[in-house]
């Protein structure tokens, strides 16, 4: 609810995509429906935007450290 902190994030936000902000519908089956995937962290951003792609091709998508 701080204002300050809002602010900050909504500058940040500015440089993305609107593809990472606004909601999407569920992906549909995908060309990889049914196989998985494993993500290793990086301790980035990188890596939970890669299982959101990946997610939308239809790959299940674990992350791990």
């Amino acid at each position: 609810d701080d204002p300050t902190i809002a602010a900050l994030l909504e500058s940040r936000n500015a440089r993305l995509a609107p593809f990472w902000l606004n909601p999407q519908e569920q992906a549909g089956a995908g060309p990889f429906a049914g196989r998985r995937a494993l993500v290793i962290d990086a301790e980035d951003r990188f890596t939970t935007m890669l299982a959101h792609q990946l997610s939308h091709l239809g790959l299940d998508v674990s992350i791990v450290p």
